[in-house]
């Protein structure tokens, strides 16, 4: 075996079967195999095998870069073919273009206009309640479709949708602290 620390020497065409050569020092080493009498006429050939310490090593081609859609976990040398746009959409499952096989959002989610259109908080007074029984949140849905409401909720009023909750196009929904004080 030859030792070769920095660059592997040029081996004349035909001289190079069943040669061993040993990459030593630290870093990150790149190996290419070319066939060819002169540079024009040099190309790339595929790599047999590796060994590392005796040990055969399987060159597993495919796309090496988590980040995309179709990333290889079992890949150990990148092949070029990562790419980024099959799997992107809209990951928020709130949004009304929510894409559930999507694992990269691209910014493309919609939400539905679901409008506060009134708020009633600490009123007088008046008919001898206490306030908190007149406090209520109304919302509106100013969509043309029904939206899901499943685990939407509010925080200071501490209310969550049920699961199956939903709101037609253009109704209203009150949610007040005592549900009873508005029923006539």
């Amino acid at each position: 075996a030859s030792a070769c620390p920095e660059e592997l020497a040029t081996i004349s065409a035909g001289t190079a079967t069943n040669n061993d050569y040993a990459v030593t020092g630290t870093g990150y080493f790149g190996i290419s195999v070319l066939h060819g009498s002169s540079a024009t006429a040099r190309t790339t050939q595929e790599l047999d095998q590796i060994r590392i310490k005796g040990v055969a090593v399987v060159i597993i081609e495919g796309c090496t870069d988590p980040a995309a859609c179709n990333y290889d976990i079992t890949a150990n040398s990148d092949d070029g073919s990562c790419e980024f746009l099959s799997c992107a959409g809209c990951t928020n499952s709130y949004a009304t273009n929510y894409d559930g096989s999507a694992i990269i959002d691209d910014g493309s989610c919609v939400f539905p206009d679901i409008v506060i259109s009134e708020l009633h908080y600490n009123p007088d007074d008046v008919a001898g309640y206490t306030d908190a029984n007149y406090e209520f949140l109304e919302i509106y849905n100013n969509e043309a479709f029904s939206v899901d409401l499943s685990d939407w909720s509010f925080v200071g009023i501490t209310f969550t949708f049920p699961a199956l909750s939903s709101i037609a196009p253009g109704e209203y929904i009150v949610i007040a602290l005592n549900a009873a004080t508005y029923i006539w």
